[in-house]
């Protein structure tokens, strides 16, 4: 029985033993605890927060320079900030933080970061702008945050009245992190009653790159006013170009269009008016302007225009090397008298900017232009009903007096060889001429050679000066002297860089005394023309005798 007793008694002692060992076990597990064993960020990082129980002293080791932890270390119960850099990858990466202490090592937490994702952000997909605005300040701007290059692609049905400022410039290769961007888009103004819409993408500059979420951007220009065909759409239109152009003419709207000041009308008693012109604008005049573009589209809608004058443009001197007239003159069937001076237009292009008018234009005044080459397209051919040219004044700058610079600056002038007028030259309609005030340098053709005209005995005999001449000078005239713009009644080229020879079809034309010659041509600009020579010509008579004795019946009058 005591046996018995004793082996049970053993039994239990063992058990509680046992028992004794597997808490000792369980407490040294237990003895560092986390409430987390994995973490995830994105790209762009961040912090976490992780519980650290533990009764003795711990040490956190972090494998990867990008993480980290705080504290480092500590007792008891501790919230520890895990800290994770921006990452510069499209690619996950991954760190493992270690919790150890004097007994064992603990445990650990494991560390994810994603990447970027290919991405093109912009900080607006809609846009709207108005259908009109400020020179300069029709442009909108919006930021695009991306992490891959890219283009951006513009319709090129809209490409006419929206334009990309500057592309941006952006660089990689220091890894994915997003960058932002500001992009400027200018815009044009929109002339049609009806919205004008483009769809604008920024796309990877790799084909092979597949963004998370296209970008594209959608812009609405609204409508323009609309203008009709009446007299309402004229005054309307008129307004919107003295806007445009900012010329300081003052209208008071509370008054007819007929009283306002350099608008003219067409009445009932005006020859060849028809009914639906009575009314409508005939003449336009608008000096005074502060404009950095060509002429307002808005200059189409005034149908029955005849006369068109603008003039004075404070933004001349500074305007773009490039700036053509536009295409709103196109279409005006009933225009006659354009002028448009001391503007800063460099060339006109009659195929698409006077494409209508050059049957009916009379007058073509360009003066004080930024002309830097005689336009081909100024030719009788274009202009064959032309009566009145002037491409006088066409000095962006008037101090260049050297012409031999092969530095030079084009957009100084029209710097041109006189022998580039035979077309003009040739243009036997014209009343008058002005080519003063330029840079036009060298000899006058002569107008000699194969292709010479030459005046007819039927001129002759119509005309009492051409008539009373002996018979040896009108055998001349038929032979031996040009007969170059028979019809002009005056002519200017002074103050250019001419050298050489007046030629006779100017010394013997008709009305050369009426051309005031010593003011008007022979008195040439003080300075080098491109040869290094010195302005002048070299066969100026001392009186005009010659003249007199060559047309006996010569008057002032004739």
């Amino acid at each position: 029985m005591k046996l018995l007793y004793k082996f049970v008694l053993c039994l239990f002692v063992a058990g509680c033993l046992f028992s004794a060992c597997n808490e000792s076990d369980d407490q040294i597990k237990q003895g560092l605890k986390i409430d987390q064993n994995e973490f995830t960020f994105g790209a762009e990082g961040g912090t976490g927060v992780l519980n650290v129980t533990s009764d003795t002293k711990w040490v956190a080791r972090v494998n990867q320079p990008w993480l980290k932890v705080v504290p480092a270390n500590g007792i008891g119960n501790v919230d520890c900030q895990i800290l994770v850099d921006t990452t510069l990858s499209n690619d996950i990466r991954n760190a493992q933080v270690s919790f150890v202490t004097p007994q064992d090592a603990g445990q650990s937490l494991k560390v994810y970061q994603t990447g970027y994702g290919k991405m093109i952000s912009l900080s607006e997909s809609d846009v709207e702008v108005a259908s009109m605005g400020e020179y300069g300040k029709r442009y909108f701007e919006i930021k695009v945050t991306s992490n891959v290059d890219y283009d951006i692609e513009i319709p090129a049905e809209t490409e006419d009245w929206i334009q990309l400022d500057d592309e941006p410039e952006l660089s990689f290769e220091k890894g994915a992190k997003p960058q932002t961007s500001v992009v400027r888009f200018n815009w044009e103004m929109n002339t049609d009653p009806s919205n004008r819409i483009s769809t604008i993408a920024f796309v990877p500059k790799d084909p092979e790159v597949v963004l998370e979420k296209d970008a594209i951007l959608n812009v609405n220009q609204l409508a323009a006013p609309l203008i009709e065909d009446n007299r309402a759409g004229d005054s309307l239109a008129v307004l919107i170009i003295r806007e445009k152009l900012k010329a300081t003419v003052s209208w008071d709207l509370t008054e007819k269009m007929d009283f306002w000041d350099g608008i003219t009308l067409w009445e009932k008693t005006d020859e060849g008016v028809e009914d639906q012109m009575v009314g409508r604008v005939r003449g336009l005049d608008l000096s005074m302007m502060s404009v950095k573009e060509g002429l307002p589209m808005e200059l189409s809608k005034l149908t029955y225009l005849e006369t068109l004058d603008l003039y004075g443009n404070a933004n001349r001197h500074i305007l773009p090397d490039k700036l053509e007239m536009g295409t709103a003159l196109a279409q005006l069937e009933h225009l006659k008298y354009l002028r448009v001076s001391a503007y800063g237009l460099t060339t006109i292009n009659p195929s698409t900017e006077l494409t209508r008018p050059k049957e009916t234009l009379k007058s073509l005044n360009l003066h004080g232009n930024n002309f830097t080459s005689l336009p081909y397209s100024i030719s009788s051919y274009n202009f064959p009903n032309l009566i009145d040219l002037d491409l006088g004044g066409m000095r962006r700058y008037d101090t260049k007096k050297d012409l031999r610079d092969d530095a030079w600056q084009t957009n100084y002038g029209m710097r041109i060889d006189a022998s580039s007028l035979t077309n003009i030259l040739k243009w036997d309609n014209l009343h008058y001429l002005n080519l003063a005030y330029g840079y036009i340098y060298g000899e006058l053709p002569s107008m000699k050679g194969w292709s010479a005209k030459y005046y007819t005995a039927d001129q002759i005999a119509a005309n009492d000066t051409l008539n009373s001449m002996s018979a040896e000078n009108k055998q001349r005239l038929m032979t031996e002297i040009p007969c170059v713009l028979p019809n002009l009644e005056e002519f200017r080229i002074s103050l250019n860089f001419l050298t050489g020879e007046i030629p006779d079809w100017l010394l013997y034309h008709p009305r050369f005394l009426r051309f005031y010659p010593e003011v008007l041509i022979i008195n040439q600009e003080d300075g080098y023309d491109r040869n290094g020579n010195v302005p002048r010509f070299t066969n100026v008579p001392d009186n005009f005798d010659y003249f007199y004795d060559f047309y006996p019946a010569y008057t002032v009058n004739n």
